[in-house]
């Protein structure tokens, strides 16, 4: 609390036991936030072992010719040409993702 790191023997304590630290743990981006995530993710592995498969997106991925050509094969099962895929609007490229 702010009454907590306004008082010098608090503040001390905070920083000597690394409290201050794992304030952050709830903030976004902020190191000790990263660090518990990597604690759960090795815990999972520990767990569940190692994957076997792993897969990153990015926000791109609706301007991937490739991938969504490939979706639309698996999930619809029409191959089309990448110049095709290209012309599908984003809506239809955006929900061939969510699926």
């Amino acid at each position: 609390t702010v009454s907590d790191i306004l008082n010098d023997d608090s503040l001390e304590k905070m920083i000597s036991h690394d409290d201050a630290f794992k304030f952050l743990k709830t903030i976004r981006s902020s190191p000790a936030f990263w660090q518990q995530k990597q604690k759960e993710l090795m815990s999972m592995i520990r767990q569940l072992g190692c994957p076997t498969f792993f897969l990153t997106l990015s926000a791109a991925e609706t301007k991937w010719p490739e991938l969504v050509r490939i979706l639309k094969e698996i999930l619809d099962g029409d191959e089309l040409p990448t110049d095709t895929v290209l012309e599908l609007q984003w809506n239809v490229r955006a929900e061939l993702i969510r699926r």
